[in-house]
């Protein structure tokens, strides 16, 4: 017995074989109840016919698996590998955390034997899975075992947390010799270089173990802390690549956010936008459609159909609607406005160019074609109305901050009547496409990109040209690099306070 029960425990299933002469034996009897104490997944085979008050307890609700003369033994076997691989993972982790926790019992529970790091991890999400299927429950001395190494490791981090307050109050001692040996050194020359080099770098010793420390403390109180307790790690490690500060990094990064949900499509992903309160994000894809998700946890909410590959999603910033503009081949492009349960809005407009709503989402312009020329239609969200505007439809659209004016880089409108407030003049080597297009803030001013060299800022109330850049084209050809990337403007911004 001495042999028999460790194999058991280290079994990941008990095979219990039903025959006449095996329910009465006392032997096979103590092997069962040994197995079923420590919770082992049983299996019973009946090979001969046993009446089933015969049967001792433990097997009696359990599936039998049957093998006697007159079954298939094929069957049988197929039964038996089908049941043996049943939730296989979960089984082997119960046997390797049973043997661990014998083993730690049976060196009178001694502290060398606990679990440690990720293989405590893995135990106690073990633990917290295993009461949610009868079959899955397990024993008091495992529940025992991996409480006491969450206990002893909560110990071993009490006696790091000591160890670098330590190191704290060490490093502040050794800041002030270095500085002291530092005012020592003023006077001599020869000495004084010596002294400076070996001050500076227990300056450097002495600011990493603080920092080292300082970033131990912040991660110890957790989020949302911990982003900057690997930065003090980091610049730690740059001061001096001491052990404190290698050991508190890679502790912070083990920290750091990780990522939350994955979403898919049935082909690649061209466009992701997020509402401003964060409470969805839609993305489109080459396989046709967009896909409405709850964010955070990366739940499909709808999926909605646009016929050709989503390039482009734009969502007002009170998160009641959206558009997405897709790619159709042989023609325009085509722009369908939502709701953000998913609902249409109207049918699909043809449009080549820009879209984009208001801030006070209460507008939305979209570039259409309108004959052989192109124009704009500005829709009223909420009474349903909409301006036409007859035009080059363009390829920038932007709105002022009071949502009142709208500009494409040519001309500004009054987006409630579609009246024209602005005009702006362009020379004939200038009359490229406007690509892009920003008010600044205050919504005094303009700045707009054509496709060609050309940058300008205007006055948006007169339409007055205030300032024109222009990238000149480089002949070498080391300088290419240079002419692609500044040579076609697709878009312009202006800085927060307007000044750039």
């Amino acid at each position: 017995m001495q042999a028999i029960f460790p194999a058991i425990e280290g079994a990941d299933t008990f095979i219990f074989v039903l025959s006449p002469d095996s329910v009465i034996s006392e032997i096979c009897g103590k092997e069962l109840a040994h197995a079923a104490s420590h919770n082992k997944r049983l299996i019973p085979i009946m090979a001969r016919e046993v009446e089933a008050k015969a049967v001792p307890e433990p097997l009696r609700g359990l599936n039998w698996v049957f093998a006697r003369d007159a079954d298939s033994f094929e069957a049988a076997t197929d039964f038996l590998i089908s049941a043996l691989d049943t939730d296989l993972g979960w089984v082997r982790a119960h046997t390797r955390l049973l043997t661990r926790a014998i083993e730690w019992e049976a060196k009178a529970k001694s502290n060398s034997f606990v679990l440690r790091g990720e293989d405590l991890r893995a135990a106690e999400q073990w633990l917290a899975q295993a009461g949610t299927e009868k079959e899955r429950q397990p024993t008091a001395l495992q529940t025992e075992y991996i409480i006491a190494s969450r206990k002893a490791a909560a110990r071993r981090q009490r006696i790091i947390t000591g160890a670098v307050s330590l190191a704290f109050l060490v490093s502040v001692i050794l800041t002030i010799i270095a500085l002291t040996q530092r005012q020592e050194a003023i006077g001599q020359k020869n000495l004084a270089d010596k002294r400076r080099v070996e001050a500076e770098r227990a300056t450097q010793i002495a600011l990493s173990r603080q920092l080292a420390a300082q970033s131990e403390l912040l991660r110890n109180q957790h989020s949302p802390l911990l982003t900057r307790s690997t930065l003090l790690a980091m610049e730690a490690i740059r001061r001096f690549p001491s052990i404190e500060a290698q050991i508190t990094l890679r502790a912070s990064v083990n920290l750091l956010p990780r990522r939350l949900a994955e979403m898919e499509h049935d082909d690649e992903v061209r466009c992701v936008a997020m509402a401003i309160d964060g409470k969805y994000a839609v993305s489109g894809s080459a396989d046709g459609t967009a896909r409405v998700w709850e964010v955070p946890s990366g739940k499909l909410l709808a999926r909605l159909e646009h016929g050709g590959p989503v390039k482009t999603v734009v969502i007002a910033n009170d998160g009641k609607y959206f558009a997405t503009q897709a790619e159709n081949e042989g023609a325009q492009d085509s722009v369908q406005l939502w709701t953000a349960t998913g609902r249409k809005l109207g049918n699909p407009v043809a449009a080549d160019g820009a879209i984009a709503f208001s801030p006070n989402s209460k507008w939305f312009a979209v570039a259409i074609s309108v004959a052989d020329t192109g124009g704009l239609l500005i829709y009223d969200l909420a009474k349903g109305k909409k301006i036409t505007i007859s035009g080059r439809a363009p390829h920038a659209l932007a709105f002022a901050a009071d949502s009142r004016r709208l500009t494409n880089g040519e001309r500004v409108w009054d987006a409630v009547t579609g009246q024209e407030l602005s005009r702006f003049q362009f020379q004939a080597d200038e009359n490229d496409q406007v690509r892009a297009a920003a008010f600044s803030p205050d919504g005094k001013l303009i700045a707009t990109g054509t496709g060609g060299q050309f940058a300008f800022v205007w006055d948006a109330a007169t339409g007055q040209r205030l300032k024109t850049f222009r990238q000149k084209r480089q002949k070498s050809y080391a300088a290419l690099e240079d002419l692609f990337r500044h040579d076609f403007s697709m878009t312009v911004s202006f800085s927060p306070d307007g000044k750039y």
